[in-house]
């Protein structure tokens, strides 16, 4: 486990500066761990308004874009669990309180390939996510811009989604994922879990 997650950082670590370099963003790797996503790296910008985010910091995962792509692809079941545990609460006017809505949203990401996080967990803060798959073709990890709002809505947006998606892609590829690329775009049903 803890090989598997040196692997990870070493791998996603440049692809995630060259992110930062070409948006203009802050940009964070996290891990889900338990019921909430975890920042395992960060980089900043320089220059750049500095956001109030750490390594270590723990998230919920309904209201911030690496928490939603963290959770997009586990059995719904696991996402009601997850959910009873730590309800969903309002962080601001935003936020997601719905678990339907939340599983509507989490089709969406599943459809699209990032996630967003719409000024849900800090007001006029936005991020966009992406989900990073192993060999097994499990999520173990989310790639993340954050940005003020006026950062994140600007003309690159576009462009923002495009570059976060081929840089979970790459990570993704270097750990083993032959399918990577094939994720986004799945059924809008939750995954059947398999035996166990």
């Amino acid at each position: 486990q803890a090989l598997r997650g040196l692997e990870l950082h070493d791998v996603a670590v440049p692809i995630l500066q060259d992110l930062v370099d070409k948006t203009g963003l802050a940009g964070h790797l996290a891990i889900l761990d338990g019921h909430e996503a975890v920042y395992i790296e960060k980089i900043d910008r320089p220059g750049f308004i500095k956001m109030n985010t750490w390594i270590g910091r723990r998230m919920d995962v309904h209201c911030t874009a690496a928490g939603k792509a963290l959770i997009a692809y586990l059995p719904q079941q696991v996402v009601e669990e997850i959910i009873r545990d730590r309800g969903l609460p309002k962080r601001t006017p935003k936020t997601i309180t719905s678990l339907n809505h939340l599983l509507r949203e989490l089709a969406k990401v599943r459809a699209n390939g990032y996630a967003l996080d719409d000024s849900e967990n800090n007001p006029d803060v936005m991020c966009i996510g992406a989900p990073i798959f192993n060999m097994e073709g499990r999520v173990v990890a989310a790639v993340s811009l954050t940005g003020t709002e006026s950062q994140a809505r600007s003309h690159k947006f576009e462009s923002h989604v495009k570059l976060i998606k081929y840089a979970a892609k790459q990570i993704s590829h270097q750990l083993g994922d032959v399918g990577a690329g094939h994720h986004s775009g799945q059924s809008e049903q939750f995954p059947e879990r398999g035996p166990g």
